[in-house]
């Protein structure tokens, strides 16, 4: 068989030829490439030729793993014989190749790679709780962590949220040339309004980092964060109490966040690695950091450190630190969170957090025009 050779030339996409009489068209969703010779001979045309089609196929759309589109226009003849009309195979981005018959082979068309992005605006009410109030709005619960990440300075999602409170999200989803979602979404503005205060931020990159910025363009990162662990409750407070387990009161110098084995803990600032390791008694595998303004946090109970976090080493804030565990004297699964100034333990939901900075010259002209572009597709949805 002989597959016409054309120059090389840009991407394209020609649109496949329009519906013919006698002819029948179908696709299936392939797992990868080792799929496609396969496809090819369920066809029922020529099957001598599914090895051949399969190798100009593969040429064109290399052996990357990921899903493949197989689409096939098959025409029959008036003595009942099926010939291949033209045969076309795609990443789910809409790249590839297009084998056309002419003659005695088949003519290649590269098709280059079609995405559309679309911004998409949700809405919805808090109920029992945030996760299932979002999804239910239509919030992907791969953005969960995200949209609850634009708050973390500023809201205590497990006291400060109530039924009724409204919540908003917009985020933007790339899809294919047949309509289909490509890729994760990606959250561009959150917002909350609740019984005290309403918030709302957008996702902007400045100084080469994505960070969430208010309508005037300040940051919302403060110098502390107050959870260093995502969507956690606290299951014990900073004050006097009755140790479950020594069954006497003493003080109880930080906050318990009760997450499940292996959720993430982060830095709460940057600062340097001053402990990191296990066996410390009751703290168990523990990590103790000093910060720059003379601050010292400790994460308590951990299952894991993270590789490369030793005594010395340097951490940004919100870096991955560790995961939550029980080691220790820990009851259950859970971070214990302290927060140390000049030697005394402080409440770690009462520290001062700072003020985030604004944008200003050339990232505050870009802000502006990326929130204006979001607002405007916001505007567009109808609630």
């Amino acid at each position: 068989m002989v597959i016409a050779e054309t120059p090389k030339q840009q991407d394209y996409r020609p649109e496949p030829p329009g519906p013919q009489p006698g002819h029948s068209r179908r696709t299936v969703t392939l797992a990868g490439p080792a799929q496609i010779e396969e496809a090819i001979a369920d066809l029922g045309v020529e099957e001598v030729r599914a090895p051949e089609l399969a190798r100009t196929l593969l040429a064109y759309i290399g052996q990357s793993p990921g899903e493949l589109r197989l689409t096939a226009d098959v025409a029959r003849s008036a003595e009942g014989q099926l010939a291949l009309s033209w045969l076309e195979l795609n990443r789910m981005d809409g790249a590839g190749v297009r084998l056309v018959a002419k003659g005695d082979g088949f003519e290649p068309q590269k098709l280059a790679a079609k995405l559309t992005t679309k911004i998409i605006a949700v809405r919805g009410e808090m109920g029992t709780t945030f996760y299932n109030s979002a999804v239910e709005a239509g919030v992907d619960d791969s953005l969960i962590s995200d949209f609850a990440g634009a708050f973390n300075y500023d809201v205590d999602f497990q006291f400060e949220l109530h039924p009724g409170d409204i919540f908003e999200g917009a985020f933007e989803q790339d899809y294919n040339p047949w309509s289909e979602p490509v890729g994760l979404p990606r959250l561009l503005f959150a917002s909350l309004r609740l019984q005290n205060k309403s918030l709302r931020f957008y996702r902007f990159k400045a100084g080469g980092q994505y960070g969430w910025f208010d309508f005037s363009g300040r940051s919302n990162r403060r110098s502390f964060m107050r959870t260093p662990v995502d969507g956690a409750r606290i299951s014990s407070g900073f004050g006097m109490r009755f140790h479950p387990i020594r069954h006497y009161t003493r003080l109880h110098g930080g906050t318990d966040f009760a997450a499940p084995d292996g959720t993430p803990v982060y830095a709460s600032a940057a600062g340097k690695i001053i402990v990191a390791g296990c066996c410390h008694g009751d703290a168990g595998t523990m990590i103790a950091i000093q910060h720059d303004n003379g601050w010292v946090t400790h994460y308590f109970h951990l299952s894991r450190i993270v590789p490369g976090i030793t005594p010395g080493v340097r951490v940004s804030q919100g870096e991955r630190i560790g995961d939550v565990g029980h080691t220790g004297g820990a009851t259950g699964p859970h971070l214990h969170y302290e927060v140390v100034i000049k030697g005394v333990k402080v409440d770690p939901m009462t520290i001062p957090t700072g003020q985030g900075v604004t944008l200003a010259g050339a990232d505050m002209a870009a802000f502006r025009r990326e929130r204006d572009r979001i607002d405007t597709a916001r505007a567009s949805r109808e609630f």
